[in-house]
């Protein structure tokens, strides 16, 4: 819902009215003051107005954001609708939820593994952004074995057919003649599959094991649970720690 009519309707003004008190920042939103009365804001969201004395007056209080891990089973697809007949992550969630969680980056029909679902737009799209090199560690079946060269290109960077710069450099970890562990610190569009037909190989099985500091562990294949604040603490961690590491102040003001 737009936020000029959401305050309106909580307030019993008009939008007319609302407009000067957006525009001279009376307006706050989840602690931030926001003068765009198109803002979209959901039931998530706090929203308070300031009188002119500067006293808060709390128009909504916000229900807590929902994130969610999961261990996502072969045969569902990353979507909410299915025009295929095939079962959807979201319905491996309690149906209360389902509405009102995305999913921070997909999972193909035949990938196993970890996904994570959230109702914060802001989380998802800073773990989302390719600035953020969040290490994605996947166990890949192979057509063919894999070798010391193979190691070597991927740690170099490959060309994807199509794109216009190198991957950047990914950990390939040889398990035994079929299978390997990769490390990715991007996420481009059936990345794992393409880097190894660039090897002129094959995926045979994709399981995505973790996602930074998150991984499966206790999570049998098909059940979900709620991310503890042990786990969102570490991933704002991790994400604190690279945004320290940033020299450009562009580039922190982009991820904080």
């Amino acid at each position: 819902m737009r936020l000029d009519v959401l305050c309106a309707r909580q307030t019993g003004r008009s939008r007319r009215q609302m407009k000067p008190l957006l525009a001279q920042g009376h307006v706050w939103v989840n602690g931030h003051v926001e003068q765009d009365p198109k803002a979209w804001v959901t039931g998530f969201d706090r929203i308070e107005i300031t009188d002119e004395q500067g006293q808060p007056c709390l128009i909504q209080t916000g229900r807590p954001r929902e994130y969610w891990i999961l261990h996502k089973p072969a045969g569902y697809i990353s979507s909410h609708v299915s025009e295929s007949g095939h079962p959807t992550v979201f319905e491996l969630l309690p149906e209360a939820v389902r509405q009102e969680v995305h999913f921070v980056g997909r999972l193909d029909v035949s990938t196993t593994g970890l996904m994570l679902m959230t109702s914060d737009g802001q989380w998802s799209k800073r773990l989302s952004r390719p600035e953020f090199h969040m290490p994605k560690v996947y166990r890949v079946q192979t057509e063919s074995p894999m070798d010391e060269a193979d190691k070597q290109a991927f740690a170099e960077g490959v060309w994807l057919h199509g794109e216009s710069c190198l991957t950047r450099p990914a950990a390939l970890e040889i398990m035994n003649e079929h299978w390997v562990r990769l490390t990715l610190h991007e996420g481009r569009r059936h990345q794992v599959k393409r880097m190894l037909r660039c090897r002129h190989n094959r995926v045979l099985a994709l399981h995505r094991e973790s996602m930074g500091p998150l991984n499966l562990q206790g999570l049998a294949e098909g059940e979900v649970r709620r991310l503890s604040a042990e786990e969102l603490q570490a991933v704002d961690d991790e994400l604190k720690r690279y945004i320290e590491s940033c020299s450009s102040e562009k580039m922190r003001s982009l991820l904080s």
